[in-house]
């Protein structure tokens, strides 16, 4: 009899459970949205691409044109305020960038034919820069000072007098430019990005050989205006992006 009570009770218990079980409020799951990516921290980064311009100098020289591949690193940090971002920026591009003009200028018997060649080694520049963002998608632009190195050389002919002069240099100028960048992840960031380069007209002395065979000394110093271009596409690196 004991037996059968005990029984008796235990079925309705595990009866009741289902019931008890349905009687009570289902939680639903809490979706959680990921949290926006910060742009807030500082990168470092590479980058490569190409870049144009020209180097006119005034009075017989034929103008320069240079073009070519270049590539190198930047570094910079930024601080996200809301969907706004400002930041500082600091970048160095080696440089394959050339060209050589040949003109002949005539002035009877004493027509000189001139060649004239532009080389650049590098830019640099220390930029401050703006943007919007959206989430993992930043817009900006960027301005500040820059630097470049560039090798100028100058040869040709006058009757018979033969010269070949030459100098390097370091000009300062401008850069302002913009570009769209992408957060690939966390801490991985893609950029595509134009700057334009202003190095104005400067006076720039070339020193070398002149004379019958160039067996003398010769030097010429004279006003050149530079501006330049650049294409680049880039890779960062971001500490402490979310």
């Amino acid at each position: 009899m004991k037996k059968l009570l005990v029984a008796g009770i235990a079925a309705a218990a595990f009866c009741g459970v289902p019931a008890l079980a349905a009687d009570m409020p289902v939680k639903a799951p809490v979706y959680k949205a990921p949290a926006a990516f910060s742009w807030t921290g500082c990168y470092i980064g590479a980058h490569a691409g190409y870049g144009w311009g020209v180097a006119r100098a005034e009075g017989d020289f034929a103008d320069s044109k240079p073009r070519g591949f270049v590539g190198g690193g930047q570094v910079g940090c930024d601080y996200q305020a809301s969907n706004w971002i400002l930041g500082v920026d600091g970048s160095f591009t080696g440089s394959r960038m050339h060209d050589q003009r040949t003109e002949l200028f005539p002035a009877g018997p004493f027509s000189r034919l001139d060649t004239f060649a532009t080389k650049i080694d590098w830019l640099a520049s220390a930029t401050a820069r703006v943007g919007y963002a959206w989430d993992r998608w930043l817009i900006y632009a960027r301005g500040g000072g820059a630097w470049i190195r560039d090798r100028f050389n100058d040869s040709g002919t006058a009757f018979i007098v033969t010269f070949n002069e030459g100098n390097a240099l370091t000009r300062t100028g401008w850069t302002a430019g913009g570009g769209v960048e992408y957060a690939l992840a966390r801490n991985w960031s893609f950029l595509v990005e134009y700057d334009y380069y202003g190095f104005g007209t400067k006076s720039v002395t070339l020193a070398g050989c002149g004379g019958p065979g160039c067996a003398g000394s010769a030097s010429e110093t004279f006003p050149l205006k530079q501006n330049l271009s650049v294409v680049k596409a880039g890779i960062n690196f971001r500490f402490g992006s979310q």
